[in-house]
């Protein structure tokens, strides 16, 4: 009998967004955040910008394609890598024109195109569970409240994942990427924008 192996992989992205009346306040707080030469105002800024509430997350589905790059990476670093870490990070796509491609790299994906309308000064680390049942589950922090802030408003057409922190940086390794299905997702300044991935081997 013969092996075979499918790899699948899913992101999910959700948009929560400030409750009636509050937005003008986070967007006020970021803007203090943003500007302010002073290290205690921000951090200030910042725990009481973290007390405003948030609507509940509406999640979309959005699919994914794993990279030729990304997919030869996971082959070398598993079978013959002596000594390997990673740290991963989730990037947004904003503009599409043919989609994503399996040849996609960081420095070439003519496809599609980054947005970066969010607080930096990097793009969002993933965090990763414990493989369990042959997936793994990728989300962004637990910490409250989370999420990329957005600071411009915008669509969000995709979400990739790359082990490059800079935004807009085109360097390192484009493990995946993927558009959303069934349309696109649009948030203003102040939404937070979650992302989750569970890649999946059977």
């Amino acid at each position: 009998m013969n092996d075979s192996l499918r790899v699948k992989g899913r992101y999910t992205i959700g948009v929560s967004r400030p409750v009636f009346g509050t937005r003008w306040i986070v967007i006020a707080l970021t803007k203090i955040i943003q500007f302010s030469n002073s290290k205690t105002v921000r951090t200030l800024a910042k725990k009481l910008r973290n007390t405003i509430p948030y609507t509940s997350t509406v999640k979309r589905g959005v699919g994914n394609l794993l990279t030729t790059v990304g997919i030869n990476d996971m082959l070398d670093k598993y079978f013959s890598g002596t000594s390997y870490s990673v740290n991963l990070l989730f990037g947004l796509i904003g503009s599409v024109s043919t989609g994503v491609s399996i040849s996609d790299t960081m420095s070439s994906h003519p496809g599609w195109s980054e947005t970066i309308g969010y607080e930096g000064p990097g793009r969002n680390y993933a965090y990763w569970d414990s493989a369990s049942g042959g997936s793994k589950y990728g989300h962004l922090s637990s910490g409250e409240p989370g999420g990329f802030l957005a600071t411009a408003g915008y669509s969000i057409r995709g979400i990739f994942l790359t082990d490059n922190w800079a935004q807009a940086g085109t360097t390192g390794m484009l493990v995946s990427a993927g558009l959303l299905t069934g349309g696109i997702v649009t948030v203003v300044y102040g939404d937070r924008i979650f992302i989750e991935y569970t890649m999946t081997l059977s």
